[in-house]
């Protein structure tokens, strides 16, 4: 199941002007606000649609965009610890390429296995976000 949606809310708080390098960025509270509903209500669309619970969800690869917006997200959607692979602190932020990235490593270690239900959840600008389930 997925879930995407763009509502355009944030469409003007990101600005990169190339010729000046000038980058602007609106009210980050306001931001990290949006970035929270649209990503959890996404992934409990998804969930639903699914008819999927919360438990029975494997791993749950949310977006890390920073440590603390990837903690809201982790709260918001009461994931835990053991559910999750935290890169953040270990590459910075590479937004949502952190979601292949964890599953690269999952699947490296072998902690990523078959059968398994995956939850990827993840946002963009302006506000274009998403989610999937699949399973493994």
């Amino acid at each position: 199941a997925s879930h995407m949606g763009n509502d355009g809310v944030l469409s003007d708080s990101v600005t990169l002007s190339h010729g000046n390098g000038v980058a602007r960025f609106g009210p980050t509270h306001k931001i990290a606000d949006e970035v929270l509903s649209s990503v959890v209500g996404s992934a409990r669309r998804v969930l639903s649609a699914a008819s999927v619970s919360h438990d029975a969800v494997d791993w749950f690869l949310l977006h890390q965009p920073n440590g603390n917006l990837y903690a809201q997200l982790n709260a918001a959607l009461e994931v835990p610890e053991h559910k999750r692979l935290p890169i953040v602190h270990e590459v910075g932020s590479v937004g949502s390429a952190s979601i292949p990235v964890c599953i690269d490593r999952l699947t490296r270690s072998g902690q990523l296995r078959p059968n398994q239900t995956v939850l990827m959840a993840a946002v963009g600008s302006g506000l274009a976000y998403g989610a999937m389930l699949f399973r493994t």
